[in-house]
């Protein structure tokens, strides 16, 4: 841009403007304050006002503001907030207009914040103190001045009554004093019962009377608390028991008592409780249903008594189909030996007998070209027969020490063989047991062995069925097959252990459920089948061989057993 002056042209660039005045914060002003569509009257400027006083009418009002800077007006941001009512502030983007709706009477600070194009904002930005002022009969001294008039009229009244009709006065007052005592006596049996009591309007449904058990029970701090809290009596039912109850107050007003019906209700902070209801009909001098009178019993403990009786029946049945499993399995283990160890000994002589006649097949062989051996070429029989006859001797002596455990299991306090173990073939066996379920349960499975890991001294049967335990819990535990199971091994040289980490990517444990993981019988599965015994005798196994094992889990994110044992 170019300007004339007397000594020749001034030269202006509009790009060189990027100073330091376009990064400093601009000043927040407020431009109007008005009521509906009318601008609100003042005896000065929006501008210049730090405190705002409003009558309850004015419950409604808008604020305009601006940020002065004007390289690009329609970039500049605006934030606010109301405090108390806003904890944060609350974004308008470049919208520079507020509305405050159904302001209730009391102080308020009204905060306007904003920023220039280039995102430099003024945190300090502007602020107005509103006062909405409550309307007269609002006022303390209102509330005094009808208790006076209304006092003072009553007070007329019964001078005037007491002068005309003295006798009467004394007769009414020995009433009055009677049914204060009643209502005395009414107000401590409610006050002093053990269960909650309420009154509720047939009408309305409204709660109209509440005992501080009541209130208690559904964790209000008052009756006046739940009865301005609750709108109707059915709210403090949970919702599925909704609907029970009204139908069962219909009963009431045929039959006038429904007594002791099981409910769920729900407490202030939503907490579901059990409860016990009996509820009696009230009616007016006209006959027509007047108040619903209910008595609720809280029965959370007996409740909690009937399923921890429950469950300990549970137990002792499993106790008892455990030791009926103990008999069984010591005479399976006695029948099952003898075919076994001839299965064994007969695998093991024809392999001796394969070794002596394999040289002579060789030969023939190579004489005579190919044959069939079980209609199969003898190039390829060959080694198949010798997989065959070692899958046989490995598997008799896998069931031999079947039933070694079947015995250790169905003698009480038995001991098992103990010998030098690697860790890494007890969890390759586990996961070559385990592998159907791990292909069904997951596409990402992972065993992370470290090499060199000293032995440890164990029985590699109890070993192996820990590990497969442990799989298959962690199968189990994944939502979908997209989540990941991974096992590792290491070896801690400082404190001669050697550490095992089985974690999955599952729906985790719940932390109440956490620290009874491995009591015995306790199950979160119980619905599908779970006995609570896995984790138990695994962890048990693992005591045995002077280990320990410990859970860690998370809700949504997994769960990780870390598992240390002592090497030799």
């Amino acid at each position: 841009m170019f300007f004339g002056g007397v000594n020749g042209f001034n030269v202006f660039d509009p790009k060189e403007l990027k100073s330091k005045d376009r990064l400093a914060p601009p000043p927040i002003v407020i431009t109007s304050l008005k009521k509906g569509n009318q601008e609100f009257k003042l005896n000065t400027s929006i501008s210049e006002i730090d405190q705002l006083e409003l009558s309850y009418k004015d419950t409604s009002i808008s604020f305009e503001f601006a940020a002065l800077s004007f390289p690009d007006p329609e970039s500049n941001k605006y934030s606010y907030k109301l405090e108390p009512v806003d904890k944060e502030w609350i974004d308008l983007g470049n919208k520079h207009v507020v509305d405050l709706i159904n302001l209730k009477p009391g102080s308020y600070t009204f905060r306007i914040k904003g920023s220039n194009n280039d995102g430099a904002w003024n945190e300090e930005g502007k602020s107005i103190d509103i006062t909405v002022n409550p309307p007269f009969w609002q006022n303390w001294w209102f509330h005094v001045l009808s208790v006076l008039v209304i006092g003072g009229g009553i007070l007329g009244f019964v001078r005037r009554r007491f002068r005309v009709k003295e006798k009467a006065n004394i007769q009414l007052k020995k009433e009055i004093d009677e049914r204060k005592r009643a209502e005395e006596l009414y107000r401590t049996l409610v006050e002093t019962s053990p269960d909650a009591i309420t009154l509720s309007d047939a009408a309305t449904e409204k709660i109209m009377m509440a005992n501080h058990q009541a209130a208690n029970l559904l964790g209000y701090s008052s009756e006046e608390e739940i009865k301005r809290e609750v709108k109707n009596i059915f709210d403090i039912f949970s919702q599925n028991d909704r609907e029970k109850a009204k139908k069962n107050a219909e009963k009431v007003i045929m039959t006038g008592v429904n007594r002791n019906t099981e409910y769920t209700l729900m407490s202030k902070d939503g907490t579901l409780i059990a409860a016990e209801l009996s509820t009696a009909l009230m009616r007016d001098a006209d006959g027509n249903p007047k108040y619903f009178l209910s008595i609720t019993r809280d029965i959370r403990n007996r409740k909690e008594a009937e399923r921890q009786e429950k469950l300990q029946q549970e137990r002792l049945v499993q106790i008892d189909r455990m030791a009926s499993l103990g008999t069984l399995v010591s005479g399976v283990a006695h029948e099952l030996n003898n075919p076994v160890a001839s299965i064994k000994m007969n695998a093991e002589s024809f392999s001796k007998v394969w070794a002596d006649v394999t040289p002579v097949l060789d030969k023939h062989y190579e004489e005579n070209k190919d044959f069939k051996m079980a209609k199969m070429p003898y190039k390829y029989s060959k080694s198949k027969l010798k997989e065959l006859i070692t899958g046989l001797i490995e598997s008799s002596q896998r069931i031999e020490r079947i039933i070694d455990v079947l015995r250790d299991f169905s003698r009480p306090g038995g001991k098992y063989t103990m010998q030098p173990i690697d860790i890494n073939k007890v969890i390759k066996s586990a996961t070559a047991l385990t592998n159907n379920m791990l292909k069904k349960a997951t596409n990402n499975f992972n065993f992370k062995p470290t090499g060199k890991i000293p032995l440890f001294e164990g029985n590699f049967l109890k070993m192996e069925q820990v590990f497969v335990n442990l799989i298959q819990n962690a199968c189990q535990a994944l939502p979908d097959n997209s989540k990941s199971i991974e096992i590792s091994t290491i070896y801690n040289t400082k404190k001669k252990q050697i550490v095992i980490k089985v974690e999955d990517e599952g729906v985790g444990i719940e932390e109440k459920n956490l620290k009874h993981i491995t009591d015995p019988f306790f199950t979160t599965k119980r619905d599908s089948g779970g006995t609570g015994l896995g984790l138990t005798i695994s962890s048990q196994i693992i005591q045995e061989h002077g280990g320990s094992l410990m859970v860690e889990s998370t809700v949504g994110k997994g769960t990780i057993i870390i598992i240390n044992l002592p090497v030799i």
